[in-house]
């Protein structure tokens, strides 16, 4: 995946509305480096997250699983694709703990990140995560 693959594509208003709001609510005073996200449900509702830092680093939430976790508090757990966006030229896929996170719930979950100026890049959680861990994993009890 590289920025030579972005795609111009009118994001829907509502959903970079949604975007940039949760973005101006990231928590990051540490790293400076806000991050929004947007999960879709199958059923077309979304839910917000943002990144929130602490100064105990492990304990630091990234935005998409803020975004999951929105979810799950309202009761949706069928996800359609999540939208993923930072103020930065360059996309930023989701870090190896949010891929594990996402995959939880399908790894046929469209992820659209979006970049400063608007332009998206599509993937999915398949491709960057090919070999999730899941269910199968676990010895059956």
């Amino acid at each position: 995946m590289n920025d030579s693959q972005a795609v111009i594509m009118v994001i829907e208003k509502k959903i970079l509305t949604q975007l940039n709001k949760a973005l101006k609510c990231s928590y990051s005073p540490y790293s400076k480096f806000k991050v929004a996200a947007l999960i879709e449900t199958t059923n077309g509702k979304t839910y917000a997250g943002c990144n929130i830092e602490n100064s105990s680093f492990g304990v630091t939430i990234c935005a998409e699983r803020t975004a999951i976790g929105n979810a799950i508090i309202h009761g949706d757990r069928h996800f359609k694709r999540i939208y993923i966006m930072t103020p930065t030229e360059k996309f930023c896929p989701p870090c190896g703990l949010c891929r594990q996170a996402i995959a939880e719930f399908g790894i046929d979950i469209e992820i659209i990140l979006v970049n400063q100026f608007s332009k998206i890049q599509k993937t999915s959680i398949k491709e960057l995560l090919p070999l999730p861990f899941g269910t199968d994993n676990l010895e059956k009890r």
